[in-house]
């Protein structure tokens, strides 16, 4: 038996099912809205202005590299790369779980990133149905100080959870738990699903728990009973993971279902982001910020300038998207620059 439960080989096994994942052609989860174009923008390219603020920090673009895994030996090479790479290209990034670290101090050195990327927002992330169970509020604030974080991500799986047999399915009291959370930190806290979508219901309820933001993480990007299919050897457990491969809410019918939300939290887009011009379309429908995370694992594993590339290409998509809708600044997008297919 591994030392940390078997969560170092659960985690480069999703890597390898993620990678695989990546290689699936897909549809666009933003396809059915396209941008209204503007043949007289009446402004220069070289005008357009794609910044933002997140979490006191100053973005070159309403975007940000979303979680992806942490834990094993290959997990460091995968942070330090998207460190340097947020680094160089001005954009957030939020590292995987860090649940292992906390029982394993050996494991804490391939989160510890903050030194390659600090001028960017750095995000720790823990699962919120361990909270109080196999960490508590103190391991969360230790965490978060030794890893130099702007802000905690909690995640929420229930689903991704039953799909795993070494998951943990009790997900009752985790409101309260992350009421108490956010009451008790001196940190900003920040709610996400990992695939499945955050509905507007749920959403209002962690809203007035007082989170930060909310990454809504709708359905169309990561598949995860696509990668526990993979992994699972019983041949059931096969097909029923298969069965629930495209479960969830997409994206952008979350982001339509919180059009007329009064909110006090930042809303995050994500679930299958692949463009700068998708990211627009989400701020457009009203998110504060676009989150991806499956683009950027291959290059992750390459070097950190592939990763610039990437993200370089999505702020060029965003900006030029931007000139063609005739937006100088973020205060001009809004609902009109789109129409449903």
């Amino acid at each position: 038996m591994e030392h940390d439960g078997g969560i170092s080989r659960r985690k480069e096994e999703h890597v390898r099912g993620a990678l695989e994942l990546a290689a699936v052609p897909h549809s666009g989860a933003f396809d059915n809205y396209r941008v209204v174009h503007n043949a007289l923008p009446e402004i220069a390219l070289n005008d357009v202005d794609a910044s933002c603020e997140f979490l006191g920090k100053k973005l070159r673009a309403p975007f940000m590299i979303a979680s992806l895994t942490g834990g094993p030996e290959l997990a460091g090479k995968i942070n330090e790369n998207l460190a340097k790479g947020a680094q160089r290209t001005g954009v957030p990034v939020a590292l995987g779980s860090a649940r292992i670290a906390i029982h394993d101090s050996s494991t804490l050195s391939s989160f510890q990133v903050r030194s390659l990327c600090p001028d960017v927002p750095l995000l720790a992330n823990l699962g919120l149905v361990d909270l109080d169970r196999a960490f508590d509020i103190n391991d969360c604030r230790e965490l978060v100080k030794k890893l130099h974080a702007d802000a905690l991500i909690f995640h929420v799986n229930p689903l991704h959870e039953a799909l795993q047999t070494e998951g943990n399915t009790d997900f009752a009291g985790l409101l309260e738990r992350l009421r108490r959370a956010v009451h008790e930190l001196e940190f900003p806290v920040i709610v996400k699903e990992v695939g499945h979508g955050i509905s507007a219901e749920v959403f209002r309820k962690l809203d007035e728990c007082g989170v930060y933001a909310v990454d809504v993480s709708g359905a169309g990007g990561t598949s995860w009973g696509y990668i526990e299919g993979r992994r699972d050897k019983d041949p059931m457990l096969k097909r029923v993971c298969r069965t629930f491969s495209n479960w969830g809410i997409p994206a952008v019918s979350i982001l339509e279902g919180l059009r007329e939300t009064r909110r006090n939290a930042k809303l995050i887009a994500s679930g299958g982001i692949r463009s700068g011009v998708d990211v627009f379309k989400a701020v457009c429908l009203g998110a504060d910020l676009g989150a991806a995370g499956l683009p950027f694992l291959e290059p992750a594993l390459q070097n950190p300038e592939a990763v610039a590339d990437v993200l370089r290409q999505f702020i060029l998509e965003f900006r030029l998207a931007m000139f063609a809708a005739g937006c100088r600044d973020l205060s001009q997008t809004g609902l009109h620059l789109l129409e449903s297919r």
